[in-house]
This record gives structure tokens, C-alpha cells and sequence, in this order.
């Protein structure tokens, strides 16, 4: 075997052994949610469905039921996170998810004795509140790669109606109803533009405490109505963190949702209903 071919056994070899230990030690619902944003709850649904009966060879099926494009964010998503059986955690190149800029601060353990050098990041995923601080903004922020950046500014385009639309350009609404000059509008500007236009009509960043509060209200009584502490030997302080964290987690993913035309109540029963079924199925066993 010649050293190229050698090489791409090795690349496609490390590649599926990523996959896999992936799955079997970071795959969960947040997990879904970062691969497949807004639309996880799905596919979460369809990765509960392999793991009704049995866990075993969940993660082929799984794999398997993926549309060539969805297949490729999973295994994106898994070579970011393990390379072979090795667990990594890529930081270069994050940037502010909001005005992408890369002047970011993350907190991490120093060594007083060594000048201060860098040991490791406080939180390695970089994906709790206050983990990052952008200096340009001037606030706390989520930390995000450019070219993930670029994949929700293009998704946050494909949610804007027709009148946002000729709002942001300028241009009168097709007679057709075709929305493609906004779209040519669109790809001919540079990712430094899209990310102003967005500043400029994507509303406030960061979460209103009346609308958190609403959410996590929201939760509790649902969370109340299935009376889980009395079916189960639960911690209540444990999960009224649990209810905290699923009500930011819920307003991260929707920052961008438009209520107006999307139903928030159904949005949150369905959500809810998932934390709570992947919340149940991780408690300890009595047996």
C-alpha cells in the first residue's frame, strides 16, 4: 500500500471511529440540537424511536435514516468533537455569534505559578451562559465558528417574510410572488454585510427577563402537571435547574422564531415533552 493510500485508510478510519464514540458518549438531545438547530426535536424523536426496544446498533439505524445532508452535519459535528477515541474541543476561529467578531474572552483555570499560563477551559464546551464575553459587544455571548455563523445567518434570510424582505431591500415584491431577486439580492452581499443587516433588522440580541420568565413559567406548569415528584425519587432542587435550563435552551433556539406566525404553545408542549422524556429516561435505575 503507498503512503496516500495508507493515509486515506487512516483518514476514513478515524472519521467512523469519531462517529461512533460520539454517539455513545456525547449523543443527547442538546447534542441534536446543536447539529440540527430549530428543527432537532424531529430528529431527536427519530433517534427515541431506534432506542425504544434496544440501544444496539441505534446509531447505524439512525445514521442510515439521514438524508445525505443531514448525515454530513452529524459526522461534522462528530469529527469536531472526537478525533478517533481522542476527545477534542476545536476553539479556533470562534468568533461572537452576533457580530462576529473574534476578540472573545473565554474563562478558563490558570496557573498562578506559571505566570498565569493557561491550563484549561472552565466549561470545554463553551455552551452555558457566561462561558464567553465578547470585548465588542460588550456582553456575554455564544462563541461560534465563522462557517457555522454563516449557516444561521443563511437560515435566519430563509425565515424573513416578503415585507421584511422588501424592508431590507429596498425592492418591490415580485408579481409572481417569486421571492428570487431577494435571494440574488442576498448572495451577492459579503458575510461582514449579512452580519450588519442582521443586527440592523434581527431585533435586540439577548433575552428579555419578562420573556424568559413567561417561558420558564411555561415549563414549570407543565412540568407540574405530570406531578414527577411523586412518581419519582427526584431532587427538586435538581430539577427546578433542570426547568432553569430548559427555558434558556428554549429561548437560545427560538431567538429568531417569529410567534406571530409560528405557535408558541404547541412549540413549547413539544419541547417540553422531549426534556421531560429524556429527563426521566436518564434517572437511576431503583432496580
Amino acid at each position: 500500500m503507498n503512503p496516500k493510500q495508507n493515509q486515506m485508510k487512516t483518514g476514513i478510519q478515524t472519521i467512523v471511529s469519531s462517529y461512533f464514540y460520539y454517539m455513545s458518549s456525547m449523543w443527547d438531545d442538546k447534542e441534536c440540537e446543536k447539529v440540527f438547530g430549530n428543527n432537532y426535536l424531529h430528529f431527536w424523536q427519530k433517534w427515541d424511536s431506534f432506542t425504544t426496544q434496544t440501544a444496539h446498533g441505534a446509531a447505524e439505524r439512525f445514521y442510515f435514516s439521514l438524508t445525505e445532508h443531514n448525515r454530513k452535519l452529524l459526522v461534522e459535528r462528530a469529527n469536531k468533537v472526537y478525533c478517533g477515541n481522542s476527545n477534542r474541543i476545536q476553539t479556533e476561529n470562534l468568533v461572537c455569534n452576533w457580530c462576529a467578531s473574534p476578540n472573545i474572552l473565554v474563562k478558563a483555570w490558570v496557573n498562578p505559578d506559571f505566570n498565569g499560563a493557561f491550563v484549561e477551559y472552565c466549561n470545554a464546551e463553551l455552551d452555558k451562559e457566561g462561558d464567553c464575553y465578547c470585548n465588542a459587544c460588550k456582553r456575554y455571548v455564544e462563541p461560534i465558528t465563522q462557517g457555522n455563523l454563516q449557516h444561521e445567518l443563511q437560515e435566519w434570510w430563509n425565515m424573513r417574510d416578503v415585507s421584511a424582505l422588501e424592508e431590507i431591500t429596498g425592492l418591490p415584491p415580485a408579481t409572481d410572488g417569486s421571492t428570487d431577486h431577494y435571494n440574488a439580492f442576498w448572495n451577492k452581499l459579503s458575510f461582514s454585510e449579512r452580519v450588519k443587516i442582521r443586527q440592523d433588522y434581527g431585533g435586540p440580541i439577548g433575552i428579555k427577563s419578562s420573556d424568559r420568565d413567561e417561558v420558564l413559567a411555561d415549563i414549570a406548569y407543565s412540568v407540574g402537571a405530570q406531578h414527577l415528584l411523586d412518581q419519582f425519587e427526584i431532587d427538586s432542587r435538581e430539577l427546578v435547574g433542570k426547568m432553569v435550563s430548559w427555558a434558556d435552551s428554549f429561548m437560545s433556539l427560538h431567538r429568531y422564531t417569529d410567534w406571530d406566525k409560528n405557535d408558541y404553545i404547541f412549540t413549547v408542549d413539544a419541547f417540553i415533552e422531549q426534556k421531560v422524556k429524556q429527563f426521566i429516561k436518564d434517572l437511576p435505575s431503583l432496580d
